[in-house]
C-alpha cells in the first residue's frame, strides 16, 4: 500500500475484523523477576513465593516467541489475533491505562482474558493510522487484580514515524528536575536483554542497519514499556504508598545513548495524585505518566 492510503482505506480494510477475546493462564515463577533486577541493576530479593510483585511486573508474562518463519521483515509476527489485516504494517506503543485492584503475588496460577475494545482510524502529521486498544483482566484465586487497557498504533506502508533530520544528543544532560528523579542510561545490551524477557523480536530494538535504512530512526530505539517500568520503578523507591491506577503516555521515541532523566512529584493540591516524565536533552517531555495512590 502506498503512502496516498486515507484514514477511509484504514477503515475499509478493518471493516470486517472482530476478533474474540483470547484467554491465558501461567504460573508467575521467580526467572523473569530475577531476569528484570539484573536488567535494571537492582538487588535480585530474593524473591519469595506468595510475595506481591511490582506494579507492572506481569508485562514478563503471557507472551510467547513466534515461529521465525511467521516473522515480518520488520521482525514482528506477519499475523496475529489482535494485528490489523493492513499491509505493511508499523507497530508502536501510544499508551495504556492500568487499574491494581488487588496485589499479584508470585507463584501463583494467573489468568488473563484480553478483549478488542476499540479501533479508529486517523490522520496525523506522519499520515493515516489505525489506533487499536485491547483491555485486559489479570486475575489470582478468582479476584481480579489487575486491568490494562493498551492502545497500539499502527501505520501501512514507509512512512516516516520521526523526521529524517532528528539528531541525537549522546551527550548532554536532560534539565528537568522534580521531587522525585532518577537518571538511566541504555546500551544496545539493556535494549536486547528487555527484547528477550519480554519475547519481542521487533527489529528497531536490536538491528541498527534495519532501524537506520529502513524505518529512518537515527538509532535504536528505546522499548515503550521499558520506559513505563522505569517510571513505575521510581514511583516504587520514592513512596510506600500502593499504586491504584498508572495512565502513560508515549509522545517520542527515545534513542538508545540518550541520557534519560525521570521526574515525578505529587500534584499540588492533591497529594493521592502524582505525574511523572520521561525526558532527554533533545525532548522535554518523552513519555508522560499520571499515577493514583490509594
Amino acid at each position: 500500500m502506498s503512502a496516498s492510503t486515507d484514514s477511509v482505506d484504514l477503515n475499509d480494510l478493518v471493516a470486517g475484523w472482530h476478533p474474540g477475546q483470547v484467554e491465558q493462564t501461567e504460573q508467575l515463577t521467580t526467572e523473569p523477576f530475577s531476569d528484570m533486577a539484573d536488567l535494571l541493576s537492582q538487588p535480585a530479593g530474593p524473591f519469595q513465593i506468595h510475595e506481591p510483585i511490582p506494579p507492572l511486573w506481569h508485562w514478563l508474562y503471557f507472551d510467547s516467541w513466534v515461529p521465525t518463519q511467521r516473522l515480518g521483515e520488520d521482525g514482528h509476527p506477519i499475523d496475529g489475533h489482535f494485528l490489523p489485516p493492513i499491509p505493511s504494517r508499523r507497530r508502536m506503543i501510544a499508551g495504556g491505562r492500568l487499574t491494581f485492584l488487588n496485589p499479584l503475588v508470585e507463584g501463583e496460577l494467573t489468568h488473563k482474558v484480553s478483549g478488542l475494545t476499540g479501533v479508529k482510524a486517523r490522520t496525523g502529521q506522519s499520515g493515516p493510522m489505525l489506533f487499536v486498544t485491547v483491555r485486559s483482566e489479570i486475575s489470582q484465586a478468582g479476584k481480579v487484580c489487575v486491568t490494562e487497557e493498551r492502545d497500539v498504533v499502527y501505520r501501512s506502508g514507509d512512512m516516516q514515524t520521526v523526521s529524517a533530520r532528528t539528531v541525537i544528543d549522546t551527550v548532554g544532560v536532560p534539565q528537568t528536575h522534580g521531587t522525585w528523579q532518577v537518571d538511566h542510561l541504555t546500551n544496545p545490551v539493556m535494549l536486547f536483554r528487555f527484547s528477550v524477557l519480554t519475547r519481542n523480536s521487533h527489529r528497531i530494538h536490536y538491528d541498527q542497519a534495519y532501524c537506520r535504512d529502513v524505518e529512518q530512526y537515527p538509532d535504536l530505539v528505546v522499548h515503550g514499556p521499558l520506559l513505563i517500568l522505569m517510571i513505575a520503578d521510581l514511583i516504587r523507591r520514592s513512596t510506600d504508598r500502593p499504586v491504584a491506577s498508572l495512565n502513560y503516555r508515549l509522545r517520542a521515541p527515545v534513542f538508545v545513548g540518550e541520557k534519560i532523566r525521570i521526574v515525578g512529584a505529587p500534584l499540588s493540591g492533591d497529594p493521592d495524585t502524582a505525574a511523572l516524565n520521561v525526558t532527554t536533552a533533545r525532548s522535554g517531555s518523552s513519555v508522560t505518566a499520571e499515577v493514583t495512590f490509594s
